[in-house]
């Protein structure tokens, strides 16, 4: 599985330490930021180094929590 956790700027390197250090969280890493803007839009800056819009996810392609 994954796991996405939204945290306080001031605490993301204090949550990343800590996941890293569980069984499952080897791979954790910061991702990304919230910054002030369009609450709407999502950026991808792309491995080329290109930013792109990710649309909203709806209908089927949206996960399901059980």
């Amino acid at each position: 599985g994954k796991m996405v956790a939204v945290v306080a700027r001031e605490d993301g390197q204090k949550a990343l330490e800590c996941m890293k250090n569980c069984k499952y969280g080897e791979n954790a890493a910061i991702i990304g930021e919230v910054i002030s803007g369009d609450a709407e839009t999502v950026l991808l800056n792309t491995a080329i180094g290109g930013v792109r819009i990710v649309p909203e996810t709806y209908g089927e392609g949206l996960p399901r929590i059980c």
